[in-house]
């Protein structure tokens, strides 16, 4: 509400007393009616006129005079000469609500004139109202970009608030001239005059005043009467010289909390004065549907097909786009190229050219002005004309809708301003002239564009509704810039209108053009097209229209997707240009899903972001966006689209070393220090239109269940409210397998603890860093930190970071990574190993939480240099609880398993769970160790800063004797110093260890001994004798690492980049939420290990294992996913991978009846079924292995693959292993399942059918009856389970098995195979006969598994299978670099039934691949894995947190996911049928 506060001085003589008394009691009623809700305040000091607007206390507008012109004499408030005659005040009601006026009556000269302010109850708006009661001449000014009037005026001022501005000038619905800035006294480019707009005044919070005529738009002005500062006078356009008696023009000024908010409600109430224009636009047919525009900058501007006319063109273009390729385009834009044109390439007669269509449009009768011989009436007035009658108007519409036109483009808008001098002197022709055209063009139910308008012809279409849309940029031209409409847009759309950004290339280059032109951001253009909700227009040659991209912005017959309202620009964007001259683009818009019937009620609001040009660490807070309001999953970021060269293959890895450096390996992923990835990646949020209606009940029972997780305490186990979001940081992790582990940056960065067992907390520690010191004769020379960047300033202040360096070098080959830091300066180069005990074969160390940095200081100079580093860390996670105090800190010198390290152990609690950091520095005859107990990590660091550079050496004076307390963290140090002789290298070694040695999950009903506790105890103390261990053995590692790797890094046959992957990719074993535990429990005041006798002595051996099927996808053991990446167990932990076989075959004997509703159905069931295989072994926010199957987005007892892949798993392994007591034991839970599986056989063929949902790994992806997927694995199964029945001896068993596979196998060929390849499914649905990338994975398990049956899988359809998925869904995209998509049509292009079918699953591409090499496809295969690592790698920025899934248009799904271990599938696959090439 607007409080109005009066100024009544009776000293002045001015008002009577009663008069006085029935002010009072008026504005006294108002004020009470609005008073509840007070959004600004408007002072009015009734003598003189003046008004003051505030917000709060901050002043942000203050009137100036107030002025008429009348015969030739200005008459002002200021200099008295605008007498002020009476006032009235009362009150009313309109559309709007009830409203009070204040009044004032004024003599200029002889002209009674009266101004108001209407202030409305329920709107924050003022009316200002200008009257001319009787008739006035001689008010012309002597400019017409000046006003004959002012009322209101503003003052152009500096305030206590600093203030910006936007202002609409120019044309294109002033988009040409806009300006956006700071609002004081040196302000300079306001739009005024004809050309002018609305005008915006807000501050830094985003509190705006937006300022517009609110009626007779065509005579409106505004006057900016200095260069700078001054005034902004409202009122009549200069020009007009005569005002008849009761002529009146209002402004409104419209206050909101925010820009694009004042923007919206000034539309809105605009459109409630005026009529909604909404209904009409839907009317459109342009704005509808795709369509071909021949406008400038398209390529058929002006231009054919050689040797033919524009007619012949034309039906070319439909032949061949339309009827051949199949692309649903609504119409075609005939420009300005068809009819004759006059002088200044005006219209002369609206009729087509016969050497241009010579059949003709339709014949018309197009004679017009009588001064040209026609019949109509005109105004000629140099090169300007412009029609006076309605006839003229009608006949042209009436005509034009003959021959099937249906949107009319009134172009030149300015131009007729400009030209037609009464147009800016008469105070209706304007109106009318636009009155008329829209009334006739009303009859034929024609909509009508403007095109170069300026921002009055906007305005003065909200009173006319067939005025659907406004081009609010600048002609199309390949390459440019004229995409940038946000501003426009918000102008024009707040209007009801639809915004058109003109025309655009849909392809980089046209065939055989000769002008050089290029497009390099087709989509870019595309996807602001779209969510501008105006026309999508293609303007490429017949054959160059990208088709695919059109069809992401489109439906099946060509009906564009739309948002809620047109995307503008951010109340962000424009605040950062205002206030600090920052220009970028960052819009953004929305759609609401509403959908209300018996079964569902949704209303959903999915919002849409874009960002171009956009500063390094821009943040876009939630109240930056209007719709976040409402929002109900979750945002997507839209960037820049950047293409990747067609060049980016194999032999041309960006991150493939290309150099040797001495120390380091010649394969690994290696990128300079200061490399940033420049794709802005997003995560998937929200599918295509088409697929939405699938997710509706999901969402709504998934919204639901995730309210119900958070009220009491929990995450669900796949958060879609909450994604994690792209960070480009990562390098190689430390730590052993399932004792928690500590991410590592590229630069250093200690980021990502998964110290809770299963949860990530996603979060880089400034306080944890290498730091160095070098000191030269006794003085130090240098100290900067070495690692990161700096994340604060809040803390360290007093902490130097070196920033990153051309040519220093990050490189990893997990488990160990090389940073290369050459300080030229001073003939030094430092490399710092970090080395983690990961190696194949062993459960001892393997499990160990430590790390060891080994830095090697080479002086190549002349001079000794003493070199320190400095190992500092902290207590915790880099989260809130880390300052909940009880932590201590203790320093320790011991040398118990061999060598003797100095540090200090950091004592504290996380989440209730002990947990002891340990940083140490290792002792030698070369070094000296010294520590600082404590320092206070939110501090400013002067203390621990200043003792290094005091003498490169810690003072171990300064501890803390007491625990820190609550809001306190606590942290150490520890240096190493050495001096190195002149071309000489010293080694300087740090140990980092973390005893966290009982472990519970959320739930807290059972507990747990990490591992590792085995050799060093449960007690929580073992530390600093895990540091001595860890410096002791890290060359044992090393060696070992070293002859596991070295076969595959020698290999000559194999690509680098593969090097790089295979081993990497091994990241996820240590680092995937990763546990391996024993369960522990309380006997005799002390925790034991427990285990069930029932377990086999494998189990009770090795332990449990369990890692996450992802980051974010927050499962144990993800049995479908698992499957994939279970050929890296198998290959270097077998122990590991066997104990998960009968950990599985444990849970397939057990059932949970616990009710659930599955959250797709919507259906209810149990928890587990008996005989059933489990999704998974349970969640980490509950208790996982008691309770299994966590994920209820479907009833996986359902699932056709998981029964199956635990008998190829079984069978895969035993080929494996050779382990009889192993298979005696899997085999009768083998027979459950299959018997299980048997029942899915609804048509008794021998193939199990798919439900009709999605229920295998594809778990959006429907499968119905039999599909490729899954009745290839049955077939597999069915063979391995008569070969394991063979091996056992269980005749009846084989009999039983072989009828089955003898009819399955004939139903499989039958019912998929189409002569090329086998069809997704045998339904009769639209993707039935889709190429499914992983068709093949049955026969891929059990080849890989040492059995071939080609009846079966003839070997013949196997090898054209691969070579028609490589065919279609590798090489089809990025020219083979993306790896393979998921699902393609016959055709090549992206199957887009589900979201998950266009996606890229790096597993199943790894698989995939390994299939190839199988079947001795190894170029093939070697392709396809390459896209998916150079994808994720390289393109992306997905090293080290592979996500399961990627998308064309930089979307992923998942990050840091299980399934990429199947990379180890294709080296199982080489060792296994090319032993020859790996030998060698």
């Amino acid at each position: 509400m607007v409080r109005i506060t009066v100024c009544i001085l009776e000293t002045l003589g001015i008002l009577d007393d009663v008069w006085v008394k029935g002010l009072r009691q008026s504005i006294c009623s108002f004020l009470f009616q609005t008073s509840s809700s007070i959004s600004f305040n408007m002072d009015i000091n009734l003598p003189d006129g003046s008004y003051t607007i505030e917000v709060g206390n901050n002043t942000f507008l203050k009137s100036s005079d107030i002025f008429f012109k009348v015969d030739k004499t200005t008459y002002s408030l200021k200099d008295q000469s605008l007498k002020f005659m009476n006032r009235q005040i009362y009150s009313g009601s309109d559309q709007h609500g009830n409203y009070s006026v204040i009044k004032n009556f004024y003599l200029a000269g002889k002209a009674n004139i009266s101004t108001s302010f209407t202030i409305y109850e329920d709107y924050d708006a003022i009316i200002f109202t200008q009257t001319y009661h009787n008739e006035v001449k001689g008010t012309s000014s002597d400019s017409y970009d000046k006003t004959i009037s002012g009322f209101p005026s503003f003052r152009v001022d500096s305030y206590d608030t600093a203030l910006g501005y936007l202002s609409l000038d120019g044309f294109m619905a002033g988009d040409t001239k806009k300006h956006i800035g700071g609002w004081n006294v040196q302000t300079d480019a306001i739009g005024d005059g004809l050309q002018g707009g609305p005008l915006a005044v807000f501050d830094e919070q985003g509190r705006t005043f937006l300022i517009s005529p609110f009626s007779r738009f065509m005579a409106a002005s505004a006057w900016h009467d200095s260069e700078k500062g001054g005034n902004i006078f409202c009122g009549i356009m200069g020009g007009v010289d005569e005002v008849p008696a009761n002529f009146t023009y209002s402004t409104i000024l419209f206050y909101a909390d925010g820009i694009n908010k004042a923007f919206d409600g000034w539309g809105e109430f605009l459109q409630k004065q005026y009529g909604e224009n909404e209904w009409y636009t839907w009317q459109d047919d342009t704005i509808i549907f795709l369509g071909y525009w021949s406008d400038n900058g398209g390529y058929y501007y002006f231009k054919t097909e050689p040797n033919k006319t524009y007619e012949q063109t034309m039906i070319d273009l439909i032949n061949q786009e339309i009827n051949v390729a199949g692309l649903n385009m609504g119409y075609i834009q005939y420009d300005s190229w068809w009819y004759y044109t006059g002088a200044g390439n005006g219209v002369k007669t609206w009729q087509p050219r016969p050497d241009v269509f010579p059949d003709g449009l339709e014949s018309i009768d197009n004679s017009y002005a009588k001064q040209n011989g026609g019949k109509y009436d005109f105004l000629i007035e140099d090169l300007g004309g412009l029609p006076l009658q309605q006839e003229f108007w009608d006949d042209l519409f009436n005509n034009a809708s003959k021959w099937g036109m249906f949107l009319y483009e009134q172009d030149w808008l300015n131009g007729e301003l400009d030209r037609v001098k009464k147009l800016k002197t008469d105070l209706f022709l304007g109106e009318l002239w636009l009155t008329q055209m829209h009334d006739a063009a009303a009859k034929q139910y024609n909509s009508i564009q403007y095109c170069m308008a300026n921002p009055r012809h906007v305005m003065q279409a909200i009173a006319l509704p067939w005025v659907t849309q406004v081009r609010v940029s600048e002609d199309y031209h390949p390459g440019g810039e004229q995409w940038r409409i946000g501003i426009t847009s918000l102008f024009v759309g707040a209007l009801g209108m639809r915004p058109f950004k003109d025309n655009f290339w849909t392809s980089k280059a046209q065939p055989e053009d000769k002008s050089g032109k290029t497009e390099p951001y087709s989509a870019l253009n595309a996807v602001v097209s779209t969510l501008s909700m105006g026309p999508v227009g293609p303007s490429d040659r017949i054959g160059a229209i990208n088709t695919s991209l059109l069809m992401r912005c489109c439906g099946e017959y060509g009906h564009i997707y739309k948002p809620d309202r047109p995307i503008t620009a951010t109340d962000l964007q424009i605040k950062k240009k205002a206030f600090t001259g920052l220009d970028m683009e960052v819009w953004w818009s929305f759609t609401k899903i509403r959908v209300n019937s018996t079964a569902i009620d949704v209303n959903w609001t999915w919002g849409v972001v874009l960002a171009v040009d956009t500063p390094t660490g821009l943040q876009l807070l939630k109240q930056d966006l209007n719709f976040m309001v409402d929002v109900v999953l979750c945002i997507t970021r839209v960037c820049r689209q950047l293409t990747m060269a067609s060049q980016h293959h194999s032999d041309n890895s960006i991150t493939t070393p290309k150099n040797n450096i001495e120390g380091i390996p010649d394969f690994g992923w290696r990128v300079n220090l200061n490399y940033e990835c420049i794709v802005k990646c997003k995560p998937f949020a929200q599918p295509r239109f088409s697929q939405v209606i699938g997710f509706i009940g999901l969402g709504i029972r998934y919204a639901k269940e995730w309210w119900k997780m958070r009220r009491l305490g929990r995450k669900m186990f796949i958060d879609h409210m909450d994604q994690l979001f792209h960070k480009a940081i990562y390098g190689a992790p430390i730590g052993g397998i399932g004792c928690g582990t500590i991410g590592r940056g590229y630069r250093g960065e200690f980021a990502r603890f998964q110290m809770v067992p299963g949860i990530y907390d996603h979060t880089v520690i400034q306080a944890n860093q290498f730091i160095l010191c070098i000191r030269k004769n006794g003085k130090t020379v240098y100290q900067k930190v070495l690692t990161g960047q700096r994340e604060s300033s809040k803390s360290l202040k007093s902490w130097e970071w070196q920033d990153p360096r051309e040519g220093d070098v990050y490189h990893a080959l997990y488990p160990r990574s090389w940073t290369v830091y050459n300080l030229d300066e001073f003939n030094l180069r430092l490399i710092c190993r970090q080395v983690s005990p990961v190696y194949p074969h062993d459960y001892k160390d393997t499990s160990f939480p430590m790390a060891t940095f080994i830095w090697t200081a080479e002086n190549k100079g002349s001079e000794p240099l003493d070199v320190s580093i400095m190992f500092t860390f902290k207590n915790g996670r880099g989260v809130k609880d880390d300052g909940n105090g009880g932590c201590h800190n203790h320093l320790f010198d011991l040398d118990t398993e061999g060598r003797r390290v100095s540090g200090v152990s950091i004592n504290h609690n996380i989440q209730d769970m002990k947990c002891t950091y340990c940083i140490a520095g290792v002792h030698h005859n070369d070094v000296s160790v010294t520590c600082k107990e404590y320092f206070n990590p939110r501090g400013s660091g002067q203390e621990v800063w200043d003792d290094l550079k005091d003498d490169g050496q810690l003072n171990p004076e300064g501890g803390r004797n007491t625990c820190t307390g609550k809001g306190e963290e606590s942290a150490a140090a520890v240096c190493v110093q050495a001096n190195v002789p002149p071309k000489q290298t010293r080694d300087l070694e740090f140990t980092l260890t973390w005893d966290m040695p009982i472990i519970h999950f959320k739930a807290r009903e059972n507990f747990y001994a990490r591992r590792y506790t085995r050799w060093f105890g449960m007690d929580g103390e073992a530390g600093p004798r895990m540091s001595s261990y860890a410096a002791a053995n890290y060359k044992t590692w090393e060696q070992k690492i070293e002859e596991w790797q070295k076969p595959v890094l020698e290999n000559k046959n194999l690509p680098a980049w593969y090097k790089s992957a295979l081993f990497n990719e091994l990241y996820y074993v240590s680092d995937g939420g990763t546990v391996w535990i024993d369960p522990v429990e309380g006997q005799g005041g002390k925790l034991v290990r427990v285990t069930d006798p029932k377990d086999p002595p494998i189990v009770q051996e090795f332990s449990r294992f369990g890692y996450l099927e992802g980051h974010e996808y927050r499962m144990y053991n993800t049995y479908d996913v698992h499957h994939y990446a279970s050929f890296s167990l198998i290959m270097l932990w077998p122990k590991l991978q066997i104990s998960i076989q009968y950990d599985i075959a444990k849970a397939v004997e057990s059932e949970d009846t616990t009710r659930i509703k599955f959250l797709t159905s919507g259906e209810n069931g149990i928890r587990k079924r008996l005989h059933a295989v489990p999704h998974d072994m349970g969640d980490p926010e509950d208790e996982p292995w008691k309770r299994v199957n966590c994920y209820v987005i479907h009833p996986t007892c359902n699932w056709k693959d998981l029964n199956m892949k635990f008998v190829l798993q079984t069978f895969r392994d035993y080929s494996a292993s050779k382990d009889e007591a192993y298979l005696k034991h899997m085999y009768p839970v083998a027979k459950y399942v299959m018997e299980t599986a048997k029942k899915w056989d609804v048509d008794n063929d021998g193939i199990i059918d798919n439900g009709g949902f999605a229920d295998q790994t594809f778990d959006a992806w429907t499968m119905s009856g039999a599909s490729a997927y899954c009745g290839g694995m049955w077939l597999a199964a069915l063979r391995m389970m008569i070969e394991m029945a063979t091996i056992l001896k269980k005749e009846d068993d084989v009999l039983h098995y072989k009828e089955i596979l003898d009819k399955g196998k004939v139903s499989y060929q039958e019912k998929l195979w189409n002569g090329s390849y086998y069809n997704y499914d045998c339904s009769k649905g639209g993707h039935h006969d889709s190429v499914m990338a992983d068709q093949l994975a049955g026969h891929w398990f059990l080849k890989a598994s040492g059995l071939q049956d080609d009846d079966l899988f003839p070997p013949d359809r196997v090898l054209s299978s691969l070579k028609r998925i490589f065919q279609n869904n590798v090489m089809m995209f990025e020219d083979g670099n993306m790896g393979a998509i998921n699902g393609t049509r016959p055709d090549g292009s992206k199957d887009i039934s589900s979201c998950q079918s266009e996606e890229f699953w790096v597993g199943v591409t790894y698989g995939l691949a390994a299939n190839m090499i199988q079947e001795g496809l190894l170029e093939e295969a070697f392709k396809t894995a390459w896209g998916a690592y150079h994808v994720c790698w390289e393109w992306y920025g997905l090293a080290f947190q592979t996500p399961e899934a990627y998308m064309t248009d930089n979307i992923y799904r998942s990050l840091g996911y299980m399934r990429p271990l199947a990379i180890w599938s294709m080296q199982w696959a080489l060792e296994k049928f090319h032993p020859n090439l790996m030998s060698s």
